[in-house]
Order: structure tokens, then sequence, then C-alpha cells
């Protein structure tokens, strides 16, 4: 066996935006036996609040329902509870709405009507919900911590390196992942991945394989196609190839 470095940027892609592409290579790769990722550079410049998680559904005692969407981008615990509350006033009057940064959490309060925010919220991690309504009231608080920070870890997806196998799980759920990336960089910053040479972020192929193309797609952890906004990323791999 040799092995072949192959370095694949977004922006040489053949189609796709940034964070869902295709590549075609100049040159076939024969005789694949296996493929090591190496390294990734992700830029975190994908709004942990965005069109995944920003929608407020709330309803009063009547019932009325009404929606609220949350302004996609990054937001401090205060600055998101002015948003909350501009854009549930929009909706109807009178809320208030306060982040505790010592209990991470949000309070509305609305003095004119009782109100519900829905459990089918997009945004009940945002808001530090969950899944059980909190019944009719003219105020309350999160039951959890708030999460404003957004997925805490991104996949790379890849269906012609997996070879259209779902090979991992996660969760319950098996899926064609090629890689894991947690986020430990700051909205802003440049996320740098990179493994050790006894990781297990190795294919191995039943057989040798050609790859003429190949396909990656970016989501968060709740398989979202997050949005680079423009900007495009980079990954490293070793490939082990026969000896012709």
């Amino acid at each position: 066996m040799k092995r072949v470095n192959l370095y694949i940027n977004s922006e040489n892609r053949t189609s796709g935006d940034p964070e869902n592409f295709k590549l075609r290579l100049n040159k076939t790769i024969s005789d694949i036996h296996s493929i090591h990722f190496k390294a990734c550079e992700i830029p975190f410049s994908y709004y942990p609040v965005n069109s995944s998680n920003n929608l407020i559904i709330f309803r009063n005692n009547v019932p009325s329902e009404w929606h609220a969407l949350l302004t996609p981008g990054n937001y401090t615990g205060d600055e998101l509870a002015t948003e909350i509350q501009t854009q549930m006033n929009a909706q109807v009057p009178g809320f208030t709405v306060t982040y505790d940064d010592k209990t991470l959490k949000y309070t509305w309060i609305n003095a004119t009507t009782t109100f519900e925010i829905n459990s089918i919220s997009t945004a009940i991690k945002i808001l530090g919900l969950d899944t059980t309504d909190p019944g009719v009231a003219s105020s309350y608080t999160s039951k959890n911590c708030i999460n404003i920070t957004g997925t805490n870890h991104l996949y790379i997806i890849s269906s012609k390196l997996t070879q259209g196998n779902e090979l991992a799980y996660a969760d319950t759920t098996q899926k064609n992942i090629y890689a894991r990336i947690p986020i430990d960089v700051n909205f802003g910053e440049v996320l740098r991945y990179k493994t050790e040479e006894h990781d297990s972020n190795v294919s191995v192929y039943d057989g040798m394989v050609d790859i003429s193309d190949v396909d990656f797609k970016l989501v968060d952890e709740d398989f979202n196609q997050v949005h680079l906004n423009g900007l495009n990323w980079n990954m490293e791999f070793v490939l082990d190839v026969k000896n012709n």
C-alpha cells in the first residue's frame, strides 16, 4: 500500500453551497483500501439562532394562537431576551422578558393576558423549555437553562465516502455520518479539528474502491443543515492506495 494525501476545500466545489457541496476530482483515485480523516477547519459563521430553531408558538386560554419568529443571529442572553420580547409583543402587547445570568433562565410576564408557550415551538431549547406544555399563566420562568450557543457538535455527512452505507449511529438512528466534530470555539472563530494517528476515524472498505468525486454536508446535532453564510471550509484525508 502507498499513502496519498487528499485536500478538499469547499471553495473548489463543482456544485452546491459551502455547507452542502459536490466536488469532482481532476483525476480518479483508484484501488483505495481505506481513507483516514485527518483534519478540518470550519468557520463558526453559522448562526446559533437560525431558521431551524427560531419559532415561538404561544397562545392564551381562549384559545388564540400566535407565531413569533426570532431574527437569526448570534446573541447574548440579554440580547436574546430583548429579541424575544420584541417579537412576542409584535403579536400580543404586554410582554416583559428578562434574563437571569446566575440561573441562565428567562422569565416572561404579561400584565394584560395569560399565555402559554407551546412545546412544539422550534425554539424550546433556546428558551429553556421542554416537551411538556407549562400551562396557561400570566408569568413563568424557564424550566431548564437556556441554550443560546447552538449545537454542541457538527456532523460531516458523506454518501460517497461511506459508500452509501449508514455506518454510524446518532442516538438510535443510523446515518451516513463520516465524522463528528465537537464545537470548542466561540462564534466568529475557526474550529480546527485534528485526529491523531491512532484515532478511529478511518473508513476501511471491503474491496478496493475508486473515487472520482466526493460530496459533503454539514449538519447540527439535530441533523439540520448549517449555513456558513458564504464562508468556506476545508478537510484533509490520507488514503491507503494499492501499489500498481
